[in-house]
Parts: structure tokens; C-alpha cells; sequence
């Protein structure tokens, strides 16, 4: 018997059990990632799936593709975070992060409350995000990427 992580942490998407543990270590791997927390997030079909919460290092810039890519080089299918969110992660008064916190947010996530989730990250409203993102004004990489998620989720 191999123990990689606490019994709350695992997550079991389709089946099989996934240690936050290896994809945090993963994440910090990569030389922008400054602090990461993974999470299950529910998911319809798969039951959970890994959601990864990441600051980046300052004057860092990476895509969720970009990660996503170092991920799949790294590590299973099936355990690459299927959602990825770029914050400040929230910590104890001893500078532990708060998995509890992330937790409730990666299921306000799941829940459909992107309204909430595109207001506190982007500060403005978005009619058409699609031409939002092709006028590639934007300088932080992290902005393009949320814009990309609310695409994907047609917001």
C-alpha cells in the first residue's frame, strides 16, 4: 500500500483516484508557477475533475493552453486539471493554503456562477468576448486565458 494524499484530496474522476499532490508538484515544476493548489471540482460525467488554482511568479506570463501543454507532458490524460484558474491563492495565518476555500470555489465554479467569476476577474463587462480577444490588446497573458474560458463556456 502507497499513501500520496490525504483521503479529501484524492480525487476520483471516472473511476479512477487522482492525488492532487502529483499535480501540484507538476505545476511547480514549471519555472513561472509560484504557488498551486488542485482540487476536485464536480463534473456530470466524470463524477470530479481536477481543478488547479495557480499564481504566477511576478512578471510571469503563461497561457492556460501553455500549462495545460506542459501538463500533458508530465503527466496521464486523465489527470490533467481540466480547469484552470490564475489568482492569489488563499492562505492560513502560517502561510498554508487553504484547499477548504478552493474547494467551495471550484464548486461555485461547476454551478454555473461564471456571471460572478467574470466579474471579479475582469473587472468590466464583455459583450462579445471573441472579438474581445481578437483585438490581442491585451498584455497579460492570464486575462487572455480567462476570456478563453468564458468562450469556451459560451457566456
Amino acid at each position: 500500500i502507497e499513501l500520496k494524499d490525504r483521503a479529501k484530496d484524492i480525487i476520483i474522476s471516472g473511476g479512477e483516484n487522482i492525488s492532487s499532490v502529483e499535480i501540484e508538484n507538476t505545476l511547480y515544476r514549471h519555472q513561472a508557477v509560484l504557488e498551486a493548489g488542485v482540487v476536485a471540482r464536480p463534473d456530470e460525467h466524470w463524477g470530479e475533475t481536477p481543478c488547479a488554482f495557480v499564481t504566477l511568479k511576478p512578471e510571469s506570463e503563461i497561457t492556460e493552453e501553455e500549462l495545460v501543454t506542459f501538463c500533458r507532458e508530465h503527466l496521464a490524460g486523465y489527470k490533467i486539471p481540466k480547469t484552470l484558474v490564475f489568482q492569489e491563492l488563499p492562505k492560513t495565518s502560517t502561510g498554508k493554503i487553504r484547499k477548504n476555500m478552493l474547494r467551495e470555489q471550484a464548486k461555485g465554479l461547476s454551478s454555473g456562477n461564471w456571471n460572478d467569476f467574470q466579474n471579479e476577474f475582469l473587472q468590466f463587462k464583455i459583450s462579445p468576448l471573441a472579438e474581445l480577444r481578437s483585438e490581442t490588446r491585451l498584455e497579460n497573458k492570464a486575462t487572455v486565458g480567462i476570456i478563453n474560458r468564458l468562450i469556451k463556456y459560451e457566456i
